[in-house]
């Protein structure tokens, strides 16, 4: 069960590292969206994590996905994380979600 936003963040590394994008796209907020912008959002969003996925290759794939921060006001939250490849290098991001029907999901 996701309970906190880096939960939420956990759950999305470890799909972000077995290449389970279409889970990460589960885990995005188109509550609001109509029928065909979920759709074509998610045909971008699958576009886009399969650019990424070549460009993490590069970097000798995924080592290790880390929650550094978590901030929530109310029922949004920025997670800060740091993604490490295989070949050492290391990237900070922050993750931002929001709370929607007790879940904490992915703002984009």
């Amino acid at each position: 069960m996701i309970s906190s936003p880096s939960d939420a963040a956990k759950e999305y590394g470890d799909y972000l590292m077995s290449g389970k994008y279409e889970k990460i796209i589960d885990m995005i907020d188109m509550k609001d969206a109509s029928k065909e912008e979920i759709e074509e959002g998610k045909k971008f969003l699958m576009g886009m994590m399969q650019m990424v996925d070549g460009l993490v290759k590069q970097k000798d794939g995924y080592k290790e996905f880390k929650v550094i921060s978590e901030s929530i006001d109310g029922d949004k939250a920025e997670v800060v994380t740091k993604i490490i490849y295989g070949n050492g290098e290391e990237d900070d991001s922050t993750l931002t979600f929001i709370l929607k029907d007790g879940k904490w999901l992915l703002s984009m």
